[in-house]
């Protein structure tokens, strides 16, 4: 749905997902006041933004920026909203073969329920098709082929609903005063390795309400907050992958095994319609640091990597 351009270019760390265990809601009602926000989740039946998407990566093996625009749309059908996009456009699209590669991701369909809850997502078989000059798989072996085409799949089903996640999945029913912070405990997946889950402290807030955008006076928008937490030092089997991910190139086992801790933060920025969840703006980022006993010469005390994006919705008039 969103994000996958730069997906693609700069590769995903997979960031753990908000889910609705993060956002304490004391009370489930269809009601605000100006001390408290209720969010619903109330698309129109049909739904159509521009979107403009800037996504920095920083460390690991393909550090970088990605930019893309590109018109995301919404259908309700039955009881579920069907979400494409199209008409993608990225300044790194140089000549028609690399616009070819970007319009494939218009091939994903994403399906939400009515309640705001994420689905399923379709397409991304035909996508790695379309893509496969962009994913360097001409000339692969059909095994090869069959293993990177359910890599992408889970990447861009994982990916999607994350995003779903930050823009309404997560604040969908809750009712938040504003100004307060609400805290919750919950098991969210390590970004980078989404199969290893860890205890993870994570805060919500409606921080303020406000204009949508720039020139309106009316707030008629609200800015939810979310940061999550996590810090284990039971790594496992999972510190090669992590710190390989983390690193430009491969980590030596030698400095591995000194690996004393992996601690992750996460934070999201929303600016959203609180009646509808119809959103306005998103930045969210990932940071991930993997700590090590730098006891002496050529150990490093740490490796770090990040990875924010930024999305601003515009919507015809």
């Amino acid at each position: 749905m969103l994000g996958v351009v730069a997906l693609i270019a700069l590769g995903s760390p997979a960031a753990a997902t908000p889910t609705k265990e993060m956002i304490s809601s004391e009370e489930r009602d269809e009601s605000s006041t100006a001390a408290t926000v209720a969010l619903r989740f109330n698309w129109p039946a049909k739904f159509e933004a521009k979107v403009a998407h800037v996504r920095r990566v920083v460390g690991g093996k393909r550090p970088g920026t990605a930019r893309a625009t590109f018109t995301m749309s919404g259908r309700k059908v039955g009881r579920e909203y069907r979400i494409t996009s199209s008409d993608w456009r990225s300044p790194a699209s140089v000549g028609p073969k690399s616009e070819k590669d970007l319009r494939t991701m218009s091939l994903l369909v994403d399906f939400v329920g009515e309640d705001g809850a994420y689905l399923r997502q379709e397409g991304a078989d035909e996508m790695f098709v379309a893509s496969q000059g962009l994913l360097g798989m001409e000339g692969a072996s059909a095994q090869e082929k069959k293993k990177k085409s359910a890599l992408l799949a889970e990447v861009t089903r994982v990916e999607s609903q994350r995003l779903w996640n930050y823009l309404v999945e997560a604040w969908a029913g809750g009712k938040l005063e504003v100004g307060k912070e609400y805290e919750a405990e919950t098991v969210a997946p390590v970004p980078l390795v989404p199969s290893m889950t860890v205890p993870s402290t994570c805060r919500s807030q409606a921080v303020r309400r406000l204009p949508c955008v720039d020139g309106q006076v009316a707030p008629r928008c609200v800015e939810l907050r979310l940061r999550c937490e996590s810090k284990t030092d039971q790594l496992g089997g999972f510190i090669r992958g992590v710190g390989n991910r983390l690193n430009s190139t491969p980590v030596p086992e030698d400095i591995l095994a000194r690996a004393k801790e992996l601690q992750t933060v996460s934070e999201s920025t929303l600016i959203t319609e609180p009646d509808t969840l119809v959103p306005h703006r998103l930045d969210f980022s990932v940071r991930v640091t993997m700590a090590f006993e730098a006891s002496e010469a050529g150990v490093p005390k740490s490796l770090e990597g990040s990875d924010r994006s930024e999305y601003v919705f515009r919507y015809p008039n």
